[in-house]
């Protein structure tokens, strides 16, 4: 039994080496664009959001002609603006002082999966440019909301439930690689347009006092686009990226 383990360890041992796969992560900062940074209480699509942060992690498989095939996951946190928001939502409710208490997570949170191919070319030594195209899905997930107020001699309480949408999205860019460590570890720059389009969602408000229930809902549908900027690390497994 324990030479049929180690028969088994050194046969992946051999398929490893003789093929290419390389693992990464990597960060970003995304320029907004599109209706979640829309700043308007009467646009069903308006998200506030005035800055993002974003994560990666991926696994590519690589053929002899550095075609690459694989996956990535990813995670973006989109930042809303609460103070703006806040001024917007007392004009809307006609509140004319600011004892407004508002409790609010302020963070959008997507969480994406993507398949995807690329190709890496060789520029120079041990520089490499990859261009790539990913697309998938994911789930978009908008903050819970809160707030306590005081119109007319009465106090109101205003909640907004946390809501989920499903998404496609899809990133075409590229990625340029400085690669060390004899081509197994490389650091990167990339650039690439991010594209989500998220389904219709009714978001719930419910506002109540010591004697009233009130209930709306409201059609949210965000649609997402950015320029994500980022670096990352890699290491592959196998065949140098300059082999």
């Amino acid at each position: 039994m324990r030479k049929l383990f180690l028969m088994f360890v050194m046969f992946l041992g051999v398929l490893v080496s003789a093929q290419t796969f390389q693992i990464g992560i990597s960060g970003n900062n995304p320029i907004l664009f599109g209706d979640i940074t829309e700043t308007d209480l009467n646009n069903p699509s308006a998200g506030y959001v005035m800055s993002a942060n974003g994560s990666n992690f991926d696994f590519m498989y690589y053929t002899p002609k550095n075609w690459g095939f694989g996956f990535r996951a990813n995670y973006t946190a989109y930042i809303k603006d609460i103070d703006l928001y806040k001024e917007d939502l007392l004009n809307n409710l006609g509140i004319t002082d600011t004892s407004m208490i508002m409790q609010s997570l302020y963070t959008y949170r997507y969480f994406g999966f993507q398949i995807g191919a690329s190709h890496n070319f060789k520029i120079k030594g041990k520089f490499n440019i990859e261009p790539y195209l990913f697309f998938g899905a994911g789930a978009f997930i908008s903050p819970m909301e809160e707030a306590t107020y005081f119109k007319g001699g009465q106090t109101f309480t205003r909640k907004k439930t946390v809501t989920g949408f499903a998404s496609v999205n899809y990133s075409p860019g590229v990625k340029f690689q400085w690669n060390l460590v004899d081509g197994h570890l490389g650091l990167s720059l990339y650039i690439e347009y991010n594209g989500i389009a998220l389904e219709s969602w009714e978001e719930e408000t419910v506002t109540y006092t010591a004697n009233s229930f009130n209930k709306t809902s409201n059609t949210k549908s965000y649609n997402i686009s950015a320029v994500n900027i980022g670096g990352g690390i890699s290491y592959r497994f196998g065949n140098g990226l300059n082999e």
